[in-house]
C-alpha cells in the first residue's frame, strides 16, 4: 500500500514539472512570435486600401471588409452564381473544389 501511495506520489510531481516545462515552452513560444504588424497595423500590405470595384456586369454584390478601424467596400460585378465563383474571378481568392465547396 504504502509503495502505491509512493508511485501516486512520483507521478504526481514527474505531471507538476512536465507542466511547468510545458507551460515554459509556451510563454517562449507567445514572446518569440512577437508583434509583427507594422505602425500601419494590419492595412500596411493591404493591395486594396479604399472603396473599389470590379467587373462592369449588371449584377453585383457588395462586400465590406472590417479590420482594425478601417473599412473597405468591394463592388463586385459578375454574372456568376455564386459568390466564390466571382470573387475568384476578379483574383480576389484563391481556391479549389472540394467534396463540400471551394476551399
Amino acid at each position: 500500500m504504502k509503495n502505491l501511495r509512493k508511485e501516486n506520489k512520483n507521478e504526481k510531481n514527474i505531471n507538476f514539472i512536465l507542466s511547468l516545462f510545458l507551460i515554459a515552452l509556451m510563454c517562449q513560444a507567445l514572446v518569440a512570435c512577437n508583434n509583427t504588424v507594422g505602425e500601419k497595423g494590419i492595412w500596411e500590405s493591404a493591395i486594396y486600401t479604399e472603396d473599389t470595384e470590379f467587373g462592369n456586369v449588371s449584377r453585383a454584390v457588395l462586400v465590406e471588409v472590417k479590420a482594425e478601424d478601417r473599412s473597405v467596400i468591394f463592388k463586385i460585378n459578375s454574372d456568376r452564381e455564386k459568390l466564390g465563383e466571382a470573387l475568384i474571378e476578379h483574383n480576389l481568392i484563391s481556391a479549389e473544389d472540394g467534396a463540400y465547396g471551394l476551399y
